[in-house]
C-alpha cells in the first residue's frame, strides 16, 4: 500500500479527521498534533545562498550544481549521486532536485550561466596552458619517440 503525504493546514485536517473511523480518531489526531509541535524546515534552509553564482547545500562545499548536472545530464539516482559525493546526505541530494523542480527556470539558468563560465575557462586554458602541462607533453611526445625507435 502506498502512503501519500498531502499537507493540510490545521483546520482542513481537522475536517478530514471526521471521515476516520472513530477507533483510529484519537491516533491520528495525536499523529496531527505531534506533526504541528515539529519545526518545519523551508526548502531554502538546506542551501547556503553566498552569491547570485554561488549556491551551496548548506555545511558543504558542494554546489547544488554539482549535483544537479549528475541528477539532470548524467541521469544519476539521488542514491548514486549520494555515494559519490559523501558529504552531503540523501535528503539534501532530494532537497537540491526538489529545489531545481519548484525553481525551473531559475535553476536553469543558474546552471546555463555555470556550464557557459566552466566553457570559457577551458579555453582560456587551452589557449594559455600552464608550464608545466607543457613540459609533460614534450616528455610524452620523446617518450613515444623512444617507443617507436626501439620497436623499429
Amino acid at each position: 500500500m502506498a502512503t501519500i503525504t498531502i499537507e493540510l493546514d490545521k483546520e482542513a485536517a481537522l475536517k478530514l479527521l471526521e471521515w476516520v473511523p472513530l477507533a483510529e480518531r484519537e491516533t491520528a489526531l495525536a499523529q496531527l498534533n505531534a506533526a504541528e509541535a515539529l519545526p518545519r524546515a523551508r526548502l531554502e534552509d538546506y542551501f547556503d545562498f553566498l552569491a547570485p553564482d554561488d549556491i551551496r547545500v548548506k555545511g558543504t562545499r558542494i554546489g547544488i550544481e554539482s549535483i544537479l548536472l549528475e541528477h539532470l545530464h548524467r541521469t544519476k539516482t539521488p542514491e548514486q549521486i549520494k555515494e559519490m559525493l559523501d558529504s552531503v546526505s540523501l535528503e539534501q541530494v532530494y532537497a537540491t532536485i526538489l529545489y531545481y523542480l519548484r525553481n525551473k527556470e531559475k535553476v536553469t539558468a543558474y546552471l546555463n550561466e555555470f556550464l557557459e563560465y566552466t566553457r570559457q575557462a577551458q579555453q582560456r586554458q587551452a589557449a594559455s596552458p600552464p608550464p608545466a602541462a607543457g613540459r609533460i607533453r614534450q616528455f610524452v611526445a620523446e617518450r613515444e619517440k623512444a617507443r617507436a625507435q626501439l620497436s623499429a
